[in-house]
């Protein structure tokens, strides 16, 4: 299952595979896994859960519409939840401009 194909349950698409806490977020096949969900994701990974390229996230982080990451010790990854807040106040902006454009 991708993440194009996932099941929405409470805020969040459910998946298949725990892949998604591996350090090789090009194998990730699902965002949270059935029983033992992953709660932090790598730049790579948060950026598909929201449905953006990579660069089209960091951009978004640095303008404050993405929650920046979280380190513990080298690793840098972004919390779903937060994600699933931000995503939600993006969908809720309102800026008059016609969706199709």
């Amino acid at each position: 299952m991708s993440i194009a194909s996932g099941v929405l349950q409470g805020s969040a698409v459910s998946f298949v595979s725990d892949e998604l806490c591996t350090k090789k977020p090009s194998r990730v096949q699902n965002v949270r896994a059935g029983s033992d969900p992953c709660r932090g994701l790598r730049r790579e990974q948060a950026a598909r859960y929201i449905g953006i390229s990579a660069t089209k996230f960091d951009q978004l982080v640095a303008d404050g519409r993405m929650p920046k990451p979280i380190r513990i010790d080298g690793c840098v990854i972004w919390d779903l939840s937060r994600l699933d807040v931000a995503f939600d106040s993006l969908s809720r902006q309102d800026d008059g401009a016609n969706p199709w454009d």
